[in-house]
């Protein structure tokens, strides 16, 4: 039987955070509800995104508990709901997925 592509497979972690969600042609602020290490929730207005469009999600990642940098995930939206806009991550660098996996660890 095929796996549902919306089945998790890691641990979400509550978090409400400010972010920068962009796409090709536009961007906007948001906030997110949850994150794991393969995808987040965002509380967002919805800008024209739907299934598997491209976005980039901009945010301040806290790895080692003292200093916070700024990543720029790349991700495709999986879900728009009622609950809010559901991005998966994808095509992320080395660096940035140690830095994503480090902070999720630490929430």
């Amino acid at each position: 039987m095929a796996e549902d592509s919306e089945h998790r497979t890691t641990a979400r972690h509550p978090l409400d955070q400010e972010v920068m969600l962009s796409t090709d042609s536009t961007f906007r602020l948001c906030r997110v509800h949850d994150i794991s290490e393969t995808g987040a929730l965002l509380s967002v207005a919805w800008f024209g995104l739907g299934k598997k469009t491209p976005v980039v999600l901009t945010m301040n990642l806290n790895t080692d508990g003292t200093k916070i940098d700024s990543y720029q995930l790349q991700a495709e939206v999986a879900r728009v709901s009622n609950e809010g806009t559901a991005i998966r991550f994808a095509d992320l660098d080395s660096h940035t997925r140690t830095a994503l996996e480090d902070f999720v660890e630490m929430l």
